[in-house]
């Protein structure tokens, strides 16, 4: 699970690598998203806790923990998608499919996770 830590590391990273390009500044309306998926990116970090931590909630915590991770791991993904579809230059389309990536990549650690704890 601290690879989960990683990548979100890398997503703070992304996001602010694509707001302070002013070789290739984004539109307006392509900022104010990059924004939101800044957001979503705080939420997960305030939300994340390591996995002994996790074991020892009861199971009824565990399950809204996983959902609370979930939305903003869903609105990251949904948010990168929507500007995948715009008309971005080729190094911010780098870094959106890397955004979008990473966040289906921890969604499915966060879901492994879950199934571990009830098989366990």
């Amino acid at each position: 699970m601290i690879k989960v830590l990683s990548e979100i590391s890398m997503l703070f990273d992304y996001i602010q690598t694509l707001l302070n390009d002013s070789f290739l500044p984004l539109r307006d309306d392509q900022r104010e998203v990059v924004e939101m998926l800044q957001r979503a990116t705080y939420d997960l970090e305030k939300l994340w806790m390591p996995q002994h931590f996790y074991q020892q909630l009861p199971s009824n915590e565990q399950f809204r923990w996983h959902h609370d991770m979930g939305n903003p791991l869903n609105g990251l993904i949904g948010l990168s998608e929507l500007l995948l579809m715009d008309h971005l230059a080729e190094p911010h389309r780098k870094y959106i499919r890397a955004i979008n990536c990473s966040s289906k990549d921890i969604l499915t650690q966060i879901h492994d996770l879950r199934i571990v704890s009830t098989t366990s």
